[in-house]
C-alpha cells in the first residue's frame, strides 16, 4: 500500500540478484486503491535478490524504503515450491505485504 495525501504518480522496484552491482528498475502497477504490483524477471529457481521501493507522490515529493536506499535494503530468500505447496498457500511472489503502511507521502 502506497498512500500519500496527493496520490503517486510513480512506483517502482529497484531489485538484483543478491550481492551483485547495480540495481534494475521496474515500473509498478497499481492493482487498486492504494495497493501496487510488480512481477520480476524470471531467475534461477532459488536466486536470492536484493530490492528496495521508490514511490513519487502526485505533488512531486519521493520516498524510498528503506529509506537511506539504496545504500540499505531487503533481501529476499527464494526458494522452490512444489506445485502442491503453491496451490496450498497460495504463495504469490508480491510485494503487497512488505508496502503496507510503508508510504506516507504528505
Amino acid at each position: 500500500m502506497i498512500k500519500p495525501t496527493s496520490g503517486i504518480s510513480n512506483a517502482k522496484v529497484f531489485w538484483r540478484p543478491e550481492g551483485t552491482g547495480t540495481f534494475n528498475p521496474i515500473s509498478m502497477a497499481l492493482v487498486n486503491d492504494n495497493n501496487w504490483s510488480v512481477n520480476l524477471p524470471a531467475m534461477a529457481e532459488t536466486t536470492n535478490f536484493d530490492y528496495y521501493i521508490f514511490a513519487e507522490a502526485n505533488s512531486g515529493k519521493s520516498l524510498s524504503r528503506p529509506l537511506v536506499a539504496p545504500q540499505v535494503y531487503w533481501t529476499t530468500k527464494v526458494k522452490s515450491l512444489s506445485v502442491k505447496d503453491w496451490a496450498e498457500k497460495t504463495y504469490l511472489m508480491r510485494f503487497q505485504t512488505q508496502l503496507l503502511e510503508m508510504f506516507h507521502l504528505i
